[in-house]
């Protein structure tokens, strides 16, 4: 009996081993990271070093960690987006639909899925786009 009913064993195993690839590889150049690819604000190194009691390189290893942790995050997307797409009627539209920026669809059940990981994940300030995008989906203009 598969683990999943939808989804055969190894399809399932392949998406989960290149997650934990994409982690090993995010741990192994971890030394080579460069924190400053990112705006670093200046004002968390300076109440961070100081309400943590921690130095500068402290403060740096904590950084980069934190950089290489949400970079794997990331991913988990992808991850819960390809598993989806193998559930029956479902259509994977892999790195978002470029026109509608939508992640999965179930055209028989006309649904559509923008995936978020966490119910926080879309600013206040892209909303509105975002129900626009939806809005033209579901509502087309001829």
């Amino acid at each position: 009996m598969p683990r999943l009913d939808f989804i055969s064993d190894e399809i399932l195993e392949n998406i989960v081993s290149e997650i934990l690839t994409k982690a090993y590889n995010l741990k192994k150049n971890q030394n080579s990271h460069d924190i400053s690819k990112n705006v670093v604000d200046p004002w968390a190194i300076l109440f961070e070093t100081s309400g943590f009691g921690i130095n500068f390189d402290e403060w740096k290893s904590s950084e980069t960690r934190r950089q290489i942790q949400k970079s794997l995050q990331n991913c988990y997307g992808d991850f819960h987006q390809q598993i989806l797409g193998f559930v029956d009627g479902w259509e994977n539209l892999h790195k978002g639909d470029k026109k509608s920026g939508m992640d999965l669809i179930c055209r028989s059940r006309k649904i559509i899925v923008e995936l978020k990981n966490k119910h926080n994940t879309v600013k206040a300030s892209d909303l509105t786009n975002l129900y626009d995008q939806f809005d033209k989906l579901v509502m087309p203009v001829n």
